[in-house]
């Protein structure tokens, strides 16, 4: 069965949650606005921008949404129509990239704590997971994960991370905080004094 496609442009912004938040931004272009692709088949989208670049990286996402079939075939009985919605990132280059990740000091409640992650550059960073260590000299005593996701220039998300354990446990002295891209490559690591954080 052919698919029927409308397909748009929108700035976008990645909420605390890790989810995106389309924003209207007509400033891509996308061509062919809509589409019918024949089983098996292509179809190629072209985008393109007035837009020269600044000093800070801009991007938008291609919003692709399949439109229900205007002549669907009688079918018995109750039917379920599934119709598919995506979006792909696109990104135009700043003048100079500046890359510059900060991890921030982490707010424990028990065994909960937020790892606040500022992105400071002027391109988007690909923070896929970020690590919290509760130690005691080299030895660690808590520890946490959180999966991450893409976090655009100037904008700041907190990782919430749910330990085992209370993380400001008896001994401890001393947070490691590190953030990793999709390869496993560490991109930012931070310590801090226990005293700074148990209070």
């Amino acid at each position: 069965t052919p698919a029927r496609f409308m397909v748009r442009a929108a700035g976008w912004t990645v909420n605390d949650g890790g989810g995106v938040d389309l924003v209207p931004d007509d400033n891509l272009l996308v061509f062919p606005a809509s589409f019918t692709v024949p089983p098996k088949g292509t179809q190629n989208i072209r985008a393109g921008t007035d837009l020269a670049p600044t000093d800070v990286e801009r991007t938008w996402r291609i919003v692709l949404e399949e439109l229900p079939d205007p002549n669907p075939a009688a079918q018995q009985g109750t039917t379920i129509n599934v119709l598919s919605q995506l979006s792909v990132p696109v990104f135009m280059a700043p003048r100079q990239i500046r890359r510059e990740l900060r991890l921030e000091k982490p707010v424990i409640d028990g065994a909960q704590a937020r790892l606040p992650v500022a992105n400071t550059g002027n391109v988007h960073a690909l923070v896929t997971s970020v690590t919290l260590a509760a130690m005691r000299d080299q030895q660690t005593v808590v520890e946490g994960r959180k999966e991450g996701w893409y976090l655009l220039p100037g904008a700041q998300r907190s990782f919430s991370i749910l330990a085992s354990a209370a993380w400001c446990a008896a001994g401890v002295n001393r947070f490691e905080m590190r953030a990793f891209d999709r390869d496993g490559q560490q991109i930012a690591q931070q310590a801090l004094d226990a005293r700074e954080v148990c209070r």
